[in-house]
């Protein structure tokens, strides 16, 4: 689950912290969740120079999710294309899934010096689904 060093980073300028959760910790309570685990590391290790984030994705194509698609549609006798409509993209604003370089680009990023001053916070990737 976390990472608590990013490979190739300057000493000098911490670690990082990177707890994966899904959209459902976001209904968690917070004694429960990744994203409160990553805040109190956020802040007491912060003074150390370590940043801790929240990376939480939606649906990412993964041959995972592909399996979920057509159990869904075998047990619904609807085609993929309508689980994916109707099912795992309907509240989404950006109408895809997430695609695992879009999870593994955020991360980097988060560990990269020019997100030294992000901590303490979540990222959602999920193409829109929270934002209503």
């Amino acid at each position: 689950m976390p990472s608590s060093r990013c490979a190739g980073e300057d000493s000098r300028a911490g670690g990082e912290y990177h707890p994966r959760s899904t959209i459902k910790t976001l209904t968690w309570p917070d004694d429960l969740s990744a994203p409160a685990l990553s805040k109190v590391v956020a802040l007491e290790c912060g003074p150390h120079g370590v940043t801790s984030n929240c990376v939480n994705p939606g649906y990412v194509r993964t041959p995972l999710v592909g399996g979920q698609i057509a159990d869904q549609a075998r047990a619904h006798g609807i085609s993929e294309d309508q689980v994916l409509a109707t099912v795992m993209l309907e509240g989404t604003a950006v109408k895809r899934l997430v695609e695992p370089e879009e999870v593994a680009e955020t991360v980097a990023f988060l560990c990269s010096p020019h997100a030294a001053a992000i901590t303490g916070t979540d990222i959602v990737i999920e193409g829109g689904h929270t934002a209503r």
